[in-house]
């Protein structure tokens, strides 16, 4: 198969995967609710974000196919031009003990320093994110309810431990 087709066949997967998990997430009753995809992918991409509750800040729930996981991830964009969003990572960074009580699961804590560029050219690189993962295989259409459930679960993790962490953070 070239990479064009498998391109094809993974935005088909994308596509039906996202839409499953959307009815997935009106069928449970959830706060958590999928935003419109301003990064351009829609359901043909491997991310889909969703709101915490302040802007600049997303809950992301993402299907790797290369690296076969999914990961449930908070992403921190506000102040993304001026690297403000490292300021934000830092000072959530600095209350991670009493995160990770609380989330019980193992997050992995991802700055992603990206090296000073012009400001017109900002925004373009990896912002700082907080996420969980795990093995998942998009092509195993008999685990996606489990992976929505895990999805979920992980996503109403997050907005449960950072929403009022991210409100309270400085302006």
């Amino acid at each position: 198969m070239t990479m064009t087709e498998q391109r094809g066949n993974n935005k088909k997967l994308y596509r039906q995967f996202w839409k499953g998990f959307e009815d997935y997430l009106a069928d449970n009753g959830t706060r958590v609710r999928m935003t419109a995809d301003r990064w351009g992918g829609g359901q043909h991409s491997s991310m889909r974000p969703c709101n915490v509750g302040r802007s600049g800040f997303n809950l992301v729930a993402a299907h790797w196919v290369m690296e076969k996981e999914i990961r449930a991830t908070l992403r921190i964009r506000e102040g993304e031009k001026t690297g403000r969003c490292y300021e934000f990572f830092d000072l959530l960074e600095a209350q991670k003990e009493g995160v990770e009580q609380e989330m019980v699961r193992e997050l992995t804590w991802e700055k992603t320093p990206r090296e000073r560029k012009p400001p017109k050219e900002r925004g373009t690189g990896p912002t700082p994110k907080i996420y969980l993962r795990r093995d998942a295989d998009l092509s195993d259409k008999e685990t996606w309810p489990e992976q929505y459930a895990w999805l979920l679960a992980g996503l109403e993790d997050l907005h449960r431990v950072f929403e009022d962490r991210i409100r309270n953070l400085p302006t």
